[in-house]
């Protein structure tokens, strides 16, 4: 969303934020009125059709860097591993629109065997060339694009892929250092997050988005936190 913002140079500062805590609810806000910008992917629920049908319809924002070039160099500046394309799925709306297009990293379990999760980058980076056009995702299955994974998303690899990067020479201190601050980073809003819920349940408070007294007590609770990004740079 923040992306979005500075493609239309509009300040976040100007935006209304309505909270939402799944793809579900985001939904939801546009289908009851609740808001007026949603974030999703056109394949990953059904209910868009469903909302398309409903009183206040869908339209789709148009991300087209063809007539705006300079739009898209804002967005790119946040949203780093991002791509473009035209809309070719989902409801018959979004059919032909220009859109944003990411390739999502597999995510496993932090406990999950260190042994397997590196047999299987190492497989997957050593047969590339056997899958690379089973799917039009495939072709970013590659070493490079792990490695700008590593450095902007916030999700930290896992160890028995970084085992795998140490063997190739490519994960350097810089890569750990990054990967322990964004480990550490998710275990304090983990941890806060916990903590707000105990009190709430102490306070016979329920915890649901809907719950403006539960939204009022997240937020003062995580004032102090710092500020949560997706991309943050390698340094």
């Amino acid at each position: 969303m923040e992306a979005l913002l500075a493609w239309g140079q509009v300040d976040p500062e100007d935006v209304v934020w309505v909270p939402a805590g799944s793809i579900g609810a985001n939904l939801r806000l546009l289908m009851e009125g609740k808001g007026d910008v949603a974030y999703a992917f056109t394949t990953l629920w059904g209910g868009w059709y469903e909302a398309e049908a409903g009183p206040h319809g869908l339209a789709w924002i148009a991300l087209d860097t063809e007539a705006d070039p300079e739009g898209a160099q804002r967005y790119l500046a946040i949203q780093t591993d991002t791509a473009f394309g035209v809309l070719t799925t989902g409801t018959p709306s979004a059919h032909g629109v220009p859109a944003m297009s990411r390739v999502s990293s597999y995510i496993t379990r932090a406990e999950s065997d260190p042994e397997f999760v590196y047999r299987l980058v190492k497989w997957l980076d050593e047969n590339y060339d056997k899958y690379k056009d089973a799917h039009p995702q495939a072709e970013f299955m590659t070493i490079d694009f792990l490695m700008r994974v590593a450095e902007t998303h916030f999700q930290p690899l896992h160890e028995g892929t970084v085992r795998y990067l140490e063997e190739l020479g490519l994960w350097t201190p810089a890569h750990e250092a990054r990967r322990q601050q964004n480990i550490d980073l998710i275990n304090r809003w983990v941890e806060a997050y916990q903590a707000t819920i105990d009190m709430a349940d102490e306070r016979g408070i329920e915890v649901t988005p809907e719950n403006e007294e539960w939204l009022e007590l997240w937020d003062s609770y995580k004032e102090g936190l710092p500020v949560f990004k997706w991309f943050l740079g390698l340094d």
